[in-house]
């Protein structure tokens, strides 16, 4: 048999993560720019969106941000 698919409701505790329009909506508020690449991460359980933006003066800027609070973890410079 197959193994049973995880849904939200198999873990009450942690929040869904928040669509990738609302997280880039975030992100373009905080860093303007054009959107490069976009990946989901996984570290020591906490998902993470690391989204890499072109700015109008041509610094590439990659984002960190909490996939499921929306909150911006860290923002640098490449």
């Amino acid at each position: 048999p197959l193994p049973a698919a995880h849904s939200a409701s198999d873990q009450p505790n942690r929040p869904a993560r928040l669509p990738l329009a609302r997280i880039l909506a975030r992100v373009q508020a905080h860093t303007p720019g054009e959107v490069l690449e976009v990946e989901l991460d996984e570290d020591d359980g906490v998902e993470t969106y690391e989204i890499n933006i072109l700015t109008a003066n041509d610094r590439t800027i990659e984002v960190t941000i909490d996939a499921r609070s929306g909150q911006i973890l860290k923002r640098e410079e490449d």
